[in-house]
């Protein structure tokens, strides 16, 4: 089968098999199989889902990672598709399936290369992305220890179809998900004066916390704080004893983060307090911003132009990556890849299989690279 037909067949199939964080049971297997049958080791990390493989070159070097992604989300996918989800309200749609596959694809064109290759390659195929905690769970089985530097790629819509997106520094934003949780004191709507209204105080903290970004960080910083649930009682005529809210921060600078944190926590404690509520602030998931190094940035600009691939400019994005825990261990860079589609983790989101050969080509050659020569 030529190598753009099998490397889409790849997609398809992983497209349709869509799997949740730290679930993806059958892509692991699938995957595992796929790369013993290219010649690939796979490292015994002791990971229940996502694996981590080696291939070795035909000469002395240095080890590099190169990353994708394997988790689905929780979205039914639009059902004009003709490639479709066969997972009941699940699908593919944050572009992991074209991550894994390229890295596949990238894995195969360095199997047939290995004389080339100076040192070894790492291909980690990493669960839980979008929990943001599954870098870290690569990170702590120790298989990266040693490698020199780490590679990953993203689809990005709104970016030039078919080119990579090179940004030196922070790409994507340190994240927060919080979760606040707020106990009051149930009574009947009637009589409010006896009871701690909870959907009172739930309301100003919504209004309050977007005061974080407006007051307190430099209007010249890129920030974000976004209250994305509200739940509260069951019943029309009862105040709730208790309410929930959940939402997300983003930024770039960790001294911004500190402070959005920091401000956070004092409105709510400040809201609660007015509202004779209290308020238990819990932090989910945080992970610091990309910071793609400038000499890796240089060297897939290299790798690119030798495929023939158009390299642009490519604004920070508030969207959260954890392949920032890696960068936190490692030099790294995390480049994008344009296409044209719904945005990222929208039911019609679709990827162009027909940029998986480019992608892959592109994976393929920061391995090949000389090293010194970008």
């Amino acid at each position: 089968m030529p190598f753009a037909e099998a490397l889409q067949a790849e997609y398809a199939w992983l497209h349709r098999h869509p799997e949740l964080s730290f679930e993806e049971h059958a892509a692991t297997a699938h995957l595992k199989a796929e790369l013993e049958a290219l010649g690939a080791r796979i490292l015994g990390t002791g990971l229940e889902t996502g694996l981590v493989a080696e291939l070795r070159g035909g000469r002395p070097g240095p080890t590099l990672a190169l990353r994708a992604d394997l988790d689905a989300l929780p979205i039914a996918e639009d059902p004009s598709h003709t490639l479709r989800s066969e997972a009941e309200g699940r699908m593919h749609a944050c572009g992991h399936d074209f991550h894994a596959a390229a890295l596949l694809g990238a894995a195969a064109l360095l199997a047939q290369r290995k004389a080339e290759l100076a040192g070894r390659v790492l291909l980690v195929f990493q669960p839980g992305e979008e929990s943001g905690r599954g870098a870290l769970r690569v990170l702590a089985t120790g298989a990266l220890e040693g490698a020199s530097a780490i590679f990953g790629l993203h689809l990005l819509p709104g970016l030039a179809p078919g080119a990579v997106g090179l940004t030196e520094g922070a790409n994507f934003a340190a994240i927060g998900r919080f979760s606040i949780e707020l106990q009051g004191r149930g009574c009947h709507a009637a009589q409010p004066h006896a009871g701690a209204d909870c959907v009172l105080a739930a309301a100003r903290l919504a209004e309050s916390l977007q005061s974080v970004v407006s007051r307190n960080v430099d209007p010249m910083h890129p920030a974000v704080v976004s209250i994305t649930r509200i739940q509260a009682g069951n019943t029309w005529n009862v105040l709730p004893g208790a309410a929930l809210l959940e939402g997300t921060t983003r930024c770039f600078s960790a001294s911004d983060d500190a402070l959005i944190a920091r401000r956070v926590q004092e409105i709510c404690q400040g809201v609660a307090a007015a509202c004779g509520v209290s308020a238990r602030l819990t932090w989910p998931t945080r992970h610091p911003a990309t910071d793609n190094a400038p000499a890796l940035i240089a060297r897939a600009r290299a790798a690119a132009g030798a495929e023939g691939i158009p390299c642009v400019p490519a604004a920070p994005t508030l969207l959260g990556e954890d392949f920032a825990f890696y960068q936190q261990k490692l030099p790294g860079a995390f480049l994008t890849f344009g296409l044209n589609s719904a945005p990222l983790h929208h039911p019609a989101f679709a990827a162009d299989p027909a940029a998986l050969e480019p992608a892959a080509r592109l994976l393929a050659r920061l391995a090949l690279l000389p090293w010194g020569a970008d």
